[in-house]
Formats: C-alpha cells, structure tokens, sequence
C-alpha cells in the first residue's frame, strides 16, 4: 500500500528479520529501498524503527526515479528539490539506484531522459558524504525499448552520472 510518504509497511514482521540481518552478517550494510523517507516516518514506526536505525549498519537505499515521482506526485513531497530531499532522509544512504522518468510512471529510463532532478540528487548526496553504492538501474522494457537498443546508452548514462556526482 502507499501512502503520500511513501510505502506502507508492516514494520511489526519486517523489524525481526532486519535485525537477524544485523545480528547474523556483523558488519553488514543493509536496508530498505526508500524507507524511511524521513522523520515522520520514523514517528509513524518508532515501536519499531528506532531500535532498527540504533543497529550498526542499517540504512537505506533511495531509489531516484521513485523520488522524482514522489516530488511530482505527492503533495507532500512537492516544494522541496531533490537535494532537500536527499538531506532530510532518516537514515545513512547505502545505496542509490539511479534512473529517470517522466514523473507519472516508473520508466527507468537513462539518466538525462526524463525529467528527474539528478544533478540535485547528487549534489544532495555529496552534502550528506555519501560514499555507498549507486547502481543505473535501467529497464528497457519499461520505456518501450530493447536491451539491445538501451544497451549503447549505458556508458553514457554512467559518465552522466559520474560527472554529476563529481560536482
């Protein structure tokens, strides 16, 4: 279910098991994709989210081309840029996927072909010291293409977003 914070999540199953991650994989870096979004999340979850956020290791992952949704969609996400955004996450970014899209559909275009704020994201990421995982998370098929015809775009998407993260 989603809500215009994002998805909702039934914290009471899921809690156990990240902390048998934790507790089995030491030194680990884990986490859920876009959650939690920010410290009304960790209000709506606290019961079970904070002990979880205390653990070594636990983060997230944001995923770009939901976060261009949510800022076009959600009228609590709009108003913010996306470095804000990346600011006021509630816990240590693991890892980003990185894709664009048009703000009405998940299109996990290349970076550059929609119209997500990826060069704030990145600057977002940078002021925050990201120093994670950032995977181009590109699905042809979403978009109306063929790994084939998607697959010329790749080294450029990565450039792109290498040049973007340098600053």
């Amino acid at each position: 279910e989603t809500t215009s914070r994002g998805m909702f999540y039934d914290m009471a199953t899921m809690a156990p098991v990240l902390r048998t991650v934790a507790e089995t994989a030491p030194g680990l870096r884990f986490g859920v994709e876009d959650f939690p979004l920010d410290a009304a999340a960790v209000d709506a979850y606290a019961e079970h989210l904070r002990p979880l956020l205390a653990l070594d290791g636990f983060g997230m992952l944001v995923d770009l081309g939901h976060l261009n949704l949510r800022r076009r969609q959600h009228p609590y996400f709009q108003g913010g840029d996306a470095a804000a955004y990346i600011r006021n996450v509630a816990a240590p970014i693991h890892e980003v996927h990185v894709h664009d899209n048009d703000g009405a559909r998940d299109l996990h275009q290349h970076p550059g072909a929609g119209n997500a704020d990826l060069a704030g994201a990145a600057r977002g990421l940078r002021e925050v010291g990201f120093a994670g995982v950032c995977t181009i998370e590109v699905a042809p098929s979403f978009h109306g293409a063929t790994p084939a015809e998607s697959r010329p775009a790749l080294r450029g998407s990565l450039r792109a977003w290498r040049a973007l993260m340098a600053g």
